[in-house]
Parts: C-alpha cells; sequence; structure tokens
C-alpha cells in the first residue's frame, strides 16, 4: 500500500538549502522565506518516516499550536498515535515527532533526537539559557 503525503513544493533557495545542509544549520532570513515550511514539509517528516525521532522547538506554546495542526493534517495518513496533551506525534513506522515552547528552557532535556528544528529561535527570550542546557556548551 502507497501512502501520499500533501507535501508543499520547496522554492529554489529551499532546496539549496537543503542540498547545502550541514550538521549544524542557521538561517537568518527574512519573513515569508519558508523557513518553517521547509521544517513542516521536508525536515521534519523525511526524518520521522524514516522511523527515526526528531523534534520541532517554536519560542511559545502558542507558536507551536500551527505547526502542530498542519504536520497532524499532513502527516494524518501515517500516524499511529498522538497526544494533544503532551503534542507527541507517533508515526506508522516507529518515528516520532516531539513538540516543545522554549518557554522553559530545558524542555525536551534528557532527550535524544536525531534531528531538531528550532524556530524562530530569535523571538525565544531563554534561547541561549535552552541552547547551554541541551549542549552544555
Amino acid at each position: 500500500m502507497e501512502i501520499e503525503l500533501k507535501l508543499k513544493e520547496l522554492h529554489k533557495g529551499q532546496k539549496i538549502v537543503l542540498k547545502k545542509a550541514k550538521r549544524y544549520n542557521v538561517l537568518k532570513i527574512g519573513r515569508r522565506w519558508g523557513k518553517t515550511t521547509l521544517a513542516v514539509n521536508e525536515l521534519l517528516p523525511q526524518i520521522a518516516l524514516d522511523g527515526k525521532v526528531c523534534a520541532y522547538y517554536a519560542p511559545t506554546y502558542k507558536d507551536l499550536q500551527d505547526v502542530w495542526s498542519e504536520l497532524r493534517f499532513i502527516l494524518q495518513p501515517v500516524i499511529e498515535s498522538k497526544n494533544e496533551q503532551t503534542k507527541q506525534m507517533k508515526l506508522i513506522t516507529g518515528g516520532v515527532i516531539d513538540f516543545w515552547s522554549m518557554d522553559e528552557p530545558d524542555s525536551g532535556r534528557g532527550r535524544k533526537y536525531a534531528r531538531v528544528v528550532v524556530d524562530e529561535a530569535e523571538k525565544a527570550r531563554k534561547f541561549r539559557e535552552a541552547w547551554t542546557i541541551v549542549t552544555g556548551k
């Protein structure tokens, strides 16, 4: 059985970012470029569909709601279970996507992820503190 997900087409700039990606990648690009679209349509689904665990971090709980809803819609055919309270999706492939807000610097502490997307880090008041807790740097 083949399942087709409805992902948005990436633009040229997004494809270049993916092609040149390294272990850590920081994008400081203007509004409406499509950083969140890149995360939602490529970075997170690809890893989770491969059966790995990944995480999406937003500056606030309110900020992660739209991404949670969009991924819930896109991945609906492959979601095994989802927890609205803890904001976690488990896929039929064994992959998991955790959603965290950076309201608290130690969100997600102690977890191990194959990929982490931090969206709008500049808006997160406690980002530097959270980064130090998670990476020890």
